[in-house]
């Protein structure tokens, strides 16, 4: 989905199923764009399959953090 806020901040949410071969499951993403830069910056990017979670999140300036709960 793509939305524009009333700052002309331009949203764009998305979930994608996708297989491997481990298994099915969900990727989901959020993407954000100020007025005037040309790229997307990543608010979240996760997938989801059963028994396993992987995140990943992205914030502008820094390092992307992530946590792998497959094994809890």
């Amino acid at each position: 989905m793509l939305l524009s806020d009333p700052d002309s901040n331009i949203s764009l949410t998305d979930a994608l199923q996708v297989e491997g071969t481990v298994g099915k499951g969900i990727v989901n993403a959020h993407l954000t764009k100020r007025p005037g830069e040309s790229q997307y910056e990543y608010k979240y990017l996760f997938l989801d399959v059963p028994g396993t979670k992987i995140t990943r999140e992205y914030e502008k300036g820094k390092t992307c953090n992530s946590t792998n709960l497959a094994n809890d």
